[in-house]
């Protein structure tokens, strides 16, 4: 069984750099900080293996979805307040947003700021499901392999048998 473990492990390292890029790939764009915040860990302890991907909180978010104080989008999150306007700030000025009111004027920043959070308050965030379909096809990887090493071990026990 130890030569079916070291093969394993041999394919986790390279299956977790696909899936961190495939990740990477995949999350929602807006400044590149989720992107980047994405990385793993793989940990080994008495033959035993774990693998754990991080990314930045609002990932999870992204990926599942937050429902409003109006409308349920089916998701585990719930907003319980309203975000801070400010976060929206910079991506204003990144996506170049410059709306005029009614008679024209150009509305401030701070009052897009605010009606943009307002707005997600009470509509929430629709689930972008990235990171589920990247992490399957790792898993179903994974799994084929674990089977495959195991089958081999078993194999050559029968043949030494034999």
């Amino acid at each position: 069984m130890l030569r079916a473990y070291d093969s394993i492990m041999k394919y986790v390292g390279d299956l977790a750099d696909e899936l961190v890029e495939e990740l990477q790939d995949s999350a929602p764009y807006s400044s590149g900080e989720l992107s980047d915040s994405i990385t793993y860990k793989v940990s080994t302890e008495n033959n035993i293996f774990e693998m754990g991907v991080f990314m930045a909180e609002y990932g999870i978010f992204q990926d599942q979805g937050v429902n409003g104080r109006d409308v349920n989008r089916g998701s585990d999150f719930t907003f319980s307040k309203m975000p801070p306007p400010r976060v929206f700030d910079k991506w204003i000025v990144r996506s170049g947003i410059a709306p005029r009111g009614k008679n024209g004027k150009f509305i401030s920043r701070k009052s897009l700021s605010f009606a943009i959070a307002n707005s997600i308050f009470k509509k929430g965030i629709p689930a972008k499901n990235w990171i589920n379909p990247e992490l399957d096809v790792r898993l179903d990887k994974l799994g084929n392999i674990i089977a495959d090493e195991i089958w081999k071990d078993f194999s050559d026990e029968e043949n030494n048998i034999n």
